[in-house]
C-alpha cells in the first residue's frame, strides 16, 4: 500500500498491529508505532488503543502503560486493554490502582473491563473484592447476554477464592448452561479438593449432551497436577484417549506436567517421549517434575537435550533448575547456571530471586566439575 502511495488510514492500522499481536513480532509493531508518530495518528483513541494491545501481546507492558499515560482523551477500551494487562502479567497492585483510578475519573466500566476485572480478583483470592465486584455487575447489567459470561467469570472467582457454595449458587440458577459455565466449576470443585463433586459434575454434563472439549479437558487437567488428584487425573487421561481427542501440544504438555506435579514421574516421562513435537513448555513441565523429585541428574541430562535440539530455555526453566541446585547443594552447577543466563540477555527478576536461593544455600556441592557437554 505504501509503496503504490494509497491512504493510509485509522482503520488499516489497527488490523495490521493485531496481526503483530498474534504473531507476537515486537519490532514490527515498534515500526508501524513510528509510522504513527511520523503520521499524526497517535492521537486517535482508536489506533493508540490497538498499539497498546500490541505491546501487552508481546510483553512490553512498560510501553504500553507509557501510551496510556500520554493519552489526552481515553476511552473504555484504553482502561481494559490496561487492567486486563496488568491481570495477565500477574501485576496486581498496579491493576487494583488503574482500577482506582477509572472509579475516581467516572468511567463506567464496559462487560470487558467488568471481566479483566472479576479475573484480578479471582489470581488475587480476594473474596470481598470479588463479592463487591458481583453487586456491581447485579447492578449495571441489562442484559441476559452480558449477564453469562460475567457471571461464570464470577463461578470461576468465587471457586478460586474456596467459596463453592457462592460458586454452586451462580452455577445452579443458569437456566441454559454452556461449556464455559461447566468448565469453570468443575475446575472450581477440582481446585477446592471437592474431587467427588467434580468428577460427578464431568458425568452429568455429559448425560445432558454438553461435550468436553479440549479447552474443558486442559482446565480441569491443569487443577488435578496443583492438588495432587493423579487418580482423576489418570481418568481424564484415558477419556482423552477413549473418545478420540487429538493428543495436542498443549494437552500432552498439561498432562506431562500434572503427571508430574503428582510425583508420577514415569507417566510423565512416557507421554513427554510419545511426542514428537516439544515446545520450550513441554520441556520445562518433564524438567519441573525431575526437579520437583530431586532427580538432579536427569534433570541436568534433559537441559542437555533441550539445547541440542535447539530450544532456547524459558525463566521456568532456569528457576527449576536454580532451585534444583540449590535443594542439593549444586553450588557449582547453580553458578554454572548464573553464567548461562547472563549471556542470555534475558536476565530478570524471577532469575534474581532464584539466584539468591542458589547462593544462600547451603551443602555439599554435588558436582565439583561440569560434563563437557555443558561448557559454553
Amino acid at each position: 500500500m505504501r509503496k503504490f502511495d494509497v491512504e493510509v488510514d485509522s482503520f488499516i492500522i489497527p488490523s495490521v498491529l493485531k496481526a503483530c499481536s498474534q504473531v507476537s513480532v515486537a519490532q514490527v509493531g515498534k515500526e508501524i508505532h513510528g509510522f504513527c508518530i511520523k503520521n499524526g495518528f497517535v492521537s486517535d483513541v482508536f489506533v493508540v488503543n490497538a498499539l497498546m494491545q500490541t505491546y501487552t501481546e508481546c510483553n512490553s507492558i512498560v510501553s504500553a502503560r507509557l501510551l496510556f499515560d500520554k493519552m489526552s482523551e481515553r476511552d473504555v477500551v484504553s482502561w481494559s486493554t490496561m487492567i486486563r494487562a496488568y491481570s495477565r502479567h500477574k501485576l496486581f497492585n498496579e491493576g487494583l490502582k488503574l482500577i482506582e483510578s477509572m472509579h475516581f475519573s467516572n468511567v463506567k466500566p464496559s462487560e470487558v473491563a467488568m471481566i479483566s476485572m472479576v479475573n484480578l480478583f479471582s489470581d488475587l483470592e480476594n473474596v470481598e473484592m470479588g463479592k463487591a465486584m458481583h453487586g456491581y455487575v447485579i447492578r449495571n447489567s441489562n442484559s441476559e447476554k452480558t449477564v453469562v459470561p460475567l457471571t461464570t467469570c464470577l463461578i470461576d472467582m468465587y471457586a478460586k477464592c474456596g467459596n463453592l457454595d457462592a460458586a454452586r449458587t451462580l452455577f445452579d440458577g443458569f437456566t441454559q448452561r454452556s461449556i464455559v459455565s461447566w468448565t469453570a466449576m468443575i475446575a472450581g470443585c477440582i481446585r477446592c479438593n471437592d474431587l467427588e463433586e467434580g468428577e460427578r459434575l464431568f458425568v452429568r454434563m455429559i448425560e445432558e449432551k454438553v461435550f468436553p472439549n479440549d479447552i474443558t479437558l486442559l482446565s480441569l487437567i491443569i487443577p488435578c497436577g496443583f492438588v495432587g488428584a493423579v487418580q482423576l487425573g489418570k481418568r481424564l487421561h484415558a477419556y482423552i484417549l477413549r473418545n478420540g481427542f487429538g493428543m495436542n501440544l498443549a494437552l500432552a504438555t498439561s498432562l506431562v506436567d500434572m503427571y508430574g506435579k503428582c510425583g508420577d514421574i514415569r507417566s510423565a516421562r512416557a507421554i513427554f517421549d510419545s511426542m514428537k513435537n516439544k515446545d520450550v513448555m513441554t520441556w520445562t513441565a518433564m524438567i519441573s517434575a525431575y526437579a520437583q523429585d530431586n532427580c538432579i541428574d536427569h534433570a541436568l541430562q534433559l537441559f542437555v537435550q533441550m539445547r541440542d535440539c535447539g530450544v532456547r530455555p524459558n525463566e521456568l526453566t532456569m528457576v527449576s533448575l536454580l532451585s534444583l541446585c540449590a535443594e542439593n547443594g549444586a553450588l557449582d552447577m547453580g553458578k554454572w547456571f548464573h553464567a548461562y543466563i547472563d549471556k542470555q540477555d534475558n536476565y530478570i527478576e524471577s532469575y534474581v530471586q532464584a539466584l539468591s536461593i542458589v547462593q544462600l544455600g547451603k551443602g555439599i556441592c554435588l558436582h565439583q566439575q561440569l560434563p563437557n557437554l555443558l561448557l559454553i
